[in-house]
């Protein structure tokens, strides 16, 4: 008895945690079971895709009840589905390599594009990519191109003579006498490993195990001149002088092109990483019939012109191109051209995901 006694607080506490992590994978599930209505959809999703206006105008328009719930990242996306199959949640949005994934392990619903009338309107060059080639799955919604904000009156270098050097070697001869050589550096270490790549061998697929060790060693050199590792909420650091170069993506750039007019975004001229976030259904939603509804809703012209303006990314629809480019200052690097679309890599992992983790790792470290 005493025994028991003596364990039984530890017993007590393991059991609550475990309540706790069922709790939070399968809440979803549990709240569509209690408040079930019928003409609602669960969305899985990042912060910063979906406004809220546009869902309360697809709600008030259909009387379908949108509940969307975000992630952070991919890997928080990833490892939900592995565990609860994506149970509860009607649609996802998510980049090409995890899509690519969730297909692999038959996560995800076949689609019926007969259901989505703005798809004809979407552009040819976001379709049957290499992840999901025939788009059986996935459905572009946005897409954004990594590249390198600056400040304007500190780097001397042409902006059409740029090339990823300026943040892969010392910027310092890039820079006016004086100024600050620091840079800000993705936090994402695919990305990071990828442009390393495209800068060394033009290519981020069919890597040498010599090549990869050569890109590890480049990022560790790097190091001595980066100032922080972020990809998002830069201003300070910028603003304030602490750096004046930083990687990002064009929907941060846009914001930040928007607060200040000393700062340009380029893309290099070795070309660059684009991301493109698609639509997906999971395997085990029963309402596909409202989703489609909701998924055509913000593929239309005007919901998509709403959803660029507010958080910053580039939409798939043709019919939208002409006034997002107003509002991405007509700058061809913010929104490339044809040209510079042809030198875009699409985002997937080059190599096994735990040798990047370990290797970004020994690149943290040293």
């Amino acid at each position: 008895m005493n025994s028991l006694n003596k364990y039984l607080p530890k017993m007590i506490i393991f059991i609550g945690y475990l309540f706790l992590g069922m709790l939070f994978f399968y809440a979803p599930k549990i709240y569509e079971l209690i408040t079930y209505e019928g003409r609602n959809i669960n969305v899985y999703t990042y912060a910063d895709f979906i406004s809220p206006e546009t869902i309360q105008t697809f709600e008030q328009k259909t009387g379908i009840k949108v509940r969307v719930k975000y992630f952070d990242n991919d890997n928080e996306l990833l490892a939900k589905f592995r565990v609860d199959q994506g149970r509860g949640y009607d649609l996802i949005t998510a980049t090409g390599f995890v899509i690519n994934s969730l297909i692999k392990e038959n996560l995800l619903k076949e689609l019926d594009i007969s259901k989505v009338s703005n798809y004809k309107y979407l552009d040819p060059k976001l379709l049957q990519k290499n992840l999901d080639p025939e788009n059986n799955y996935s459905i572009p919604y946005f897409w954004t191109v990594d590249g390198i904000v600056f400040n304007k009156d500190v780097v001397t270098t042409p902006i059409d003579q740029i090339r990823w050097d300026l943040i892969f070697k010392d910027p310092s001869s890039q820079l006016l006498k004086n100024a600050s050589n620091k840079i800000i550096m993705l936090d994402t270490p695919i990305e990071a490993f990828q442009l390393a790549a495209i800068y060394l061998f033009g290519k981020i697929t069919d890597l040498t195990e010599l090549q990869i060790s050569q890109i590890k060693q480049l990022l560790i050199n790097q190091k001595r001149w980066v100032d922080v590792y972020m990809a998002a909420n830069l201003q300070y650091y910028l603003l304030s002088g602490v750096s004046n170069i930083a990687v990002t993506y064009t929907a941060f750039a846009k914001k930040m092109l928007d607060t200040s007019d000393q700062y340009k975004f380029v893309i290099p001229k070795e070309g660059s990483i684009i991301t493109i976030d698609s639509f997906a259904i999971p395997k085990h939603s029963n309402k596909t019939e409202l989703t489609y509804e909701f998924i055509d809703f913000l593929l239309s012209k005007e919901i998509f012109i709403i959803n660029s303006k507010e958080y910053g990314y580039i939409p798939s629809n043709l019919q939208a191109y002409e006034q997002v480019r107003e509002i991405f200052h007509n700058d061809k690097n913010l929104f490339p051209d044809a040209e510079m679309f042809e030198k875009l890599h699409q985002q997937h992992k080059i190599i096994n995901p735990k040798i990047i983790d370990n290797l970004w790792l020994e690149v943290r470290l040293a």
